[in-house]
């Protein structure tokens, strides 16, 4: 199994200690873990407080507050259940994933230490299609028992770049302040699908039954830690999702999203998350609103076929899917430039209006430039 990025990206920090494997026992399996010191920003709530002087290390006059982390976990994967190989085979392309239970991954490997692959993206050089992963920052010595809140950031990138590993959004700093006084808490982190690859529009027998792999994705990552965040201490009737931009986006689509045909048991707001949090306009374009540019940019099968014509999409490289990707939106991007901009402006429709039949894993989010067509024939308007 492909798991660990030997490029995990960090943020260089002064007066930090490194940091130290642990074992501890999680839902009855023994996982290996990291203990980090972090230098926090000291609220000036705290600042004055006996709080201070109980940090556990110091660094040249800089107090240090534990935490434990856990990276690099698999949550999901999109292969065939059927198999002895499931998720640590190669993934299946444009299906739905499904969730690993925790148990499952510790038998093929306990040690999460170390972030996991990020997605295939556009600027990166190091990526692989199994990449669902996601990462855990808690309080020093935190216990099942503890019930603490939890929060779930669903990362940005306009649905083609980014990871739960980005240095601007690891929360071992906020982790730290929070346990410093009386609001201790746990944050999560993780991966979804991007580009193409998360974003293929599938139909069944002429009724679309798939397509927003990253969504599904973003579901099975919240029904992880509704099963599982109880025995790392949260509390899975306490969970808070949020982000920005196409974490807002995802946000604004989860919320929308009861019970589907795929799933008749998947209501994802209420039973997965509890509260949520938008941190920017979760706006998005109709499935009509590319239909005032469709006869002006060439379709994705017409991409295809220039570059890759002797190739099914399941038999193209990953970067080969990237640069068919690259080149579809090069072109819907240079068409867009080119209409009036009364014609734009139509175009931003209600952001509550692109769910369809209410499972958000059945609909596309059509941002500029993520609109991509299952049949590769034609970009759905």
């Amino acid at each position: 199994m492909i798991r660990r990025s030997s490029a995990s990206p960090q943020i260089p920090k002064k007066n930090r200690l490194p940091p130290t494997i642990f074992e501890t026992q999680i839902g009855g399996v023994t996982l290996q873990g990291l203990k980090e010191p972090i230098s926090p920003v000291v609220p000036s709530s705290v600042a004055a407080s006996s709080v201070v002087s109980s940090f556990s290390e110091t660094v040249q006059g800089t107090n240090l507050v534990t935490i434990e982390s856990f990276k690099g976990i698999p949550y999901a994967y999109s292969g065939d259940s059927s198999t002895e190989a499931f998720f640590f085979g190669k993934p299946n392309r444009f299906e739905h994933s499904v969730m690993l239970p925790l148990a499952k991954a510790a038998v093929e490997d306990n040690s999460f230490t170390d972030f996991g692959n990020i997605c295939p993206q556009p600027d990166s050089s190091e990526y692989s299609e199994t990449c669902l992963y996601l990462n855990i920052w808690r309080p020093n010595n935190t216990s099942a028992n503890d019930k603490l809140p939890v929060y779930v950031y669903i990362h940005s990138g306009t649905f083609e770049t980014g990871s739960g590993n980005l240095p601007n959004i690891i929360p071992d700093v906020a982790v730290a302040q929070s346990s410093m006084g009386n609001n201790p808490f746990i944050a999560v982190t993780f991966n979804y699908r991007l580009g193409l690859l998360g974003k293929l529009w599938v139909e069944d027998k002429g009724n679309t039954k798939r397509g927003n792999f990253a969504i599904g994705d973003q579901k099975r990552a919240l029904e992880w830690v509704n099963q599982h965040i109880g025995d790392f201490g949260g509390d899975s009737a306490n969970v808070t999702v949020f982000g920005q931009g196409a974490g807002a986006t995802s946000i604004n689509a989860l919320q929308q999203t009861t019970t589907g045909d795929r799933e008749t048991n998947d209501n994802v707001a209420g039973n997965f998350f509890n509260r949520a949090i938008m941190q920017s306009l979760p706006l998005g374009l109709s499935f009509e609103s590319y239909a005032a540019a469709k006869n002006q940019y060439d379709t994705l099968k017409t991409a295809k076929a220039t570059l890759y014509p002797d190739l099914t999409i399941n038999q193209l490289t990953v970067e080969q899917v990237l640069e068919l990707q690259k080149q579809v939106k090069a072109e819907i991007t240079g068409r867009l430039f080119g209409l009036p901009d009364q014609t734009i402006e139509n175009m931003v429709s209600d952001i509550l209006g692109w769910i369809d039949d209410g499972d958000s894993t059945q609909s596309i989010v059509a941002k500029l430039g993520v609109k991509y067509a299952s049949d590769i024939a034609s970009i759905y308007p």
